[in-house]
């Protein structure tokens, strides 16, 4: 996991580790990848348009039909959950793009978009109608401030689990740790006695002995 951590953006987590498995199945199989990964250093270099037409949006589905596959996906992507994970809910808004932004566009960098344009795959800026139809804005914003924190935590330990052992023989067997140390005190006291008065015993025997004699 250390090459995960290191171009996956920083501690080991679960999604990071599914993305250099998808990464590592494109570049094994195109040698390329669809989007490079932060912190790369040239590791992986992301697929031109002709390499992902031709090769790469294959192999992505190879790989996500086998991920997605719960009989083979812990085989195929070894990724287990992270002892921490941060997690953003993602949400999808879209709309086509004004009038106003294409007039703009194009009387702007209209002449740098042609520079774009592949007809082989029908993708051209020529007109501002093109521009309407390929071009895309993207944003990425959070849509919420609030923060959720789910947390794991231990509520049955060992100490629970000998009191549940402890209740349950003295509610079965009448049995406690006073009465146990009770019968330790009377099996001490008891063994004392015995050993005491078989001494005595054998006093009196060899002082009658020595008596006769």
């Amino acid at each position: 996991s250390s090459g995960i951590n290191a171009e996956y953006g920083g501690a080991y987590n679960e999604g990071a580790c599914v993305l250099e498995c998808k990464d590592r199945y494109l570049h094994d199989n195109c040698s390329c990848v669809n989007i490079a990964p932060p912190e790369n250093n040239g590791k992986y270099k992301p697929c031109t348009l002709q390499q992902w037409a031709e090769c790469g949006l294959n192999s992505y589905m190879e790989w996500y039909n086998n991920y997605t596959d719960t009989s083979r996906s812990e085989a195929f992507c070894h990724c287990q959950k992270g002892c921490e994970e941060i997690k953003y809910e993602s949400e999808i808004s879209s709309s086509s793009v004004s009038e106003n932004y294409v007039d703009l566009i194009f009387g702007g960098v209209g002449p740098i978009l042609k520079g774009f344009s592949q007809k082989e795959y029908g993708i051209e800026y020529n007109s501002r109608e093109d521009i309407m139809k390929n071009l895309m804005v993207m944003e990425v914003l959070f849509t919420s401030m609030q923060k959720y924190e789910v947390r794991e935590v231990i509520t049955y330990d060992l100490g629970n689990l000998f009191g549940d052992v402890g209740g349950v023989l003295g509610l079965f067997l009448g049995a406690s740790i006073f009465t146990i140390l009770e019968f330790l005190l009377f099996a001490v006291v008891s063994t004392a006695k015995y050993c005491c008065k078989a001494t005595a015993m054998g006093w009196l025997d060899l002082t009658g002995y020595l008596n006769e004699g």
